[in-house]
């Protein structure tokens, strides 16, 4: 008969388990910046007269007549503008929005936190959560429910 002792400790299970824990948190921020990332649009510009505000319409009569008298083309419509409720537009080729959308790591809290970089911060969260004169246009909420149901099958991979 072989008589066998076994020593487990903690630490034996310590680092493959933060090693999950990390990679998994990765997947987490990938994903949901990557849903973010394509829930934004660019912005079209409206189309005719009938589609601008009453603010919008004074600018561009303003700014026709101006051009009428220096010569120049008739300006160019405004970009529209997303409705409250859904994902913001982008205006412009580089939007910031868009590009700045980061995630990062904490090990220590074992968080992951995904958003806008930290200089683009308040115009964002005024899109998420919306103004006292403007209403939500949500972006990151939206994508974290949609990547919530994929997150479990990253969470088995993250052992594997």
């Amino acid at each position: 008969m072989i008589q066998m002792t076994i020593k487990m400790n903690l630490d034996n299970f310590r680092k493959p388990y933060k090693r999950g824990v990390r990679k998994w948190l990765g997947h987490v921020g990938g994903l949901v910046r990557k849903i973010a990332k394509r829930s934004l649009r660019q912005a079209t510009k409206k189309r005719n007269v009938d589609e601008l505000t009453d603010d919008e319409l004074d600018r561009h009569v303003i700014r026709t007549r101006n051009n009428e008298q220096e010569g120049k083309p008739a300006p160019a419509f405004p970009d529209r503008v997303s409705k409250p409720g859904d994902p913001p537009k982008l205006h412009g080729k580089n939007s910031p929005l868009k590009h700045l959308l980061l995630y990062a790591i904490d090990e220590d809290a074992q968080d992951v936190v995904i958003g806008p970089m930290r200089a683009r911060k308040a115009i964002a969260g005024n899109l998420e959560f919306g103004t006292g004169r403007m209403k939500a246009r949500p972006f990151m909420a939206p994508a974290e429910a949609k990547a919530r149901p994929l997150l479990v099958g990253a969470w088995s991979g993250a052992f594997g």
